[in-house]
């Protein structure tokens, strides 16, 4: 009889016995810990959960708690891909009206071409009448019976695609041999070489 035994016994006998063995121990174990796996599905705070460790922040040698949709925290998860763009919003509503800015400083201001005929669209308390060029005086624009006094004025050229120097000033009762009558503001427009030259510019007064 034993010998019979022995010429069975093989390797192979061996290890398939001990191979069932572990199985059927395994499944014992996981049927005595799924419950209490389950029971650590709901804790609520760290501690111990029918003698095991359960926690809502990964720790080693510790069960993680499920959260309410008895899912992993985010935290524990790998990131997802970063979806597309989403379409424009709508535009928002129109803001408000701003204030009223405080009014300029300027007594008038007026845009004259190199003829001296002044744009009404473009000008302020300046009219057509008040401006005039001096005969044989190329260059020169005089502003005579403005309805205020100008202490000063400034000009700039209408033409940026023409380098013209433009100077001004208010005639005083001092200057002499002038092409604009005393009391008359005037601007003078010049090439770099100094040779006057007819030139559109917008001027303002102060």
């Amino acid at each position: 009889m034993l010998t019979r035994f022995r010429s069975r016994l093989t390797y192979a006998n061996v290890v398939s016995t001990l191979c069932l063995f572990i199985l059927l121990g395994g499944v014992a174990v996981a049927v005595d810990i799924v419950p209490l796996a389950k029971k650590a599905n709901f804790a609520k705070k760290a501690g111990k959960v029918d003698g095991l460790s359960a926690s809502k922040k990964p720790k080693k040698n510790r069960l993680l708690a499920l959260d309410k949709q008895k899912r992993f925290p985010a935290s524990v998860l790998p990131g997802g891909l970063t979806g597309p763009t989403g379409p424009a919003g709508p535009a928002g509503a129109t803001g408000p009206k701003g204030a009223t800015g405080p009014a300029g400083t300027a007594l008038g201001y007026a845009e004259v071409d190199s003829d001296a005929f002044l744009d009404a669209s473009r000008s302020s308390n300046v009219a057509q009448a008040n401006v005039y060029q001096p005969a044989a005086q190329p260059g020169v624009y005089c502003f005579k019976d403005l309805p205020f006094n100008a202490a000063g004025m400034v000009a700039n050229s209408s033409n940026v695609f023409e380098p013209v120097f433009l100077s001004t000033a208010v005639v005083g009762p001092d200057v002499t041999a002038h092409p604009c009558a005393v009391g008359e503001a005037r601007v003078i427009a010049t090439h770099d070489d100094g040779t006057r030259v007819n030139a559109g510019f917008f001027a303002v007064f102060q």
